[in-house]
């Protein structure tokens, strides 16, 4: 434990903070070192699966996660910021996905159009997690430049 002393005299003391846990203690779930981000993204899917967009919270992302409270703010400085993150890798999985189910249809442009809707929907229903974070009104309000002009 250490003593010292504020500006205006009061004595404060700070204590040394515990060890950080070994793997077997973290919580289930808890991030391996070096990939926050990727688990951050990760547990807020699943937070929006499981409560909905509204229930998610950098600070229970971080409890979750068995870091403090202020670790995610290293990767995303709002929570705005994170379900942007998320919805561009939402938007850009959608478009592989469209594209992907043109690139094998009949070269009639209303094959490939008919084909480009199957393979949307199919991604929708796959991904309804990512497809709710999509289509959140919020969600281009919040968003950067960057997932604007995808959305456009």
């Amino acid at each position: 434990m250490r003593f010292g002393l504020y500006s205006n005299g009061a004595a404060v003391t700070s204590v040394r903070s515990r060890p950080s846990p070994e793997p077997e203690d973290r919580p289930a779930g808890a991030y391996h070192h070096g990939a926050l981000r990727n688990a951050l993204l990760q547990r807020a899917a699943q937070v929006i699966e499981e409560r909905g967009l509204e229930a998610l919270t950098l600070r229970g992302l971080a409890r979750d996660l068995g870091v403090s409270h202020g670790a995610p703010h290293r990767h995303f400085p709002s929570k705005e910021a994170l379900i942007t993150a998320l919805a561009t890798s939402g938007f850009q999985q959608a478009l592989d996905a469209t594209l992907a189910s043109m690139a094998l249809a009949d070269p009639d442009p209303w094959y490939q159009l008919n084909a480009m809707g199957r393979g949307y929907l199919r991604w929708a229903i796959e991904n309804r997690t990512l497809f709710r974070v999509i289509m959140h009104p919020d969600v281009v309000r919040w968003a950067e430049p960057e997932l604007r002009r995808r959305v456009q």
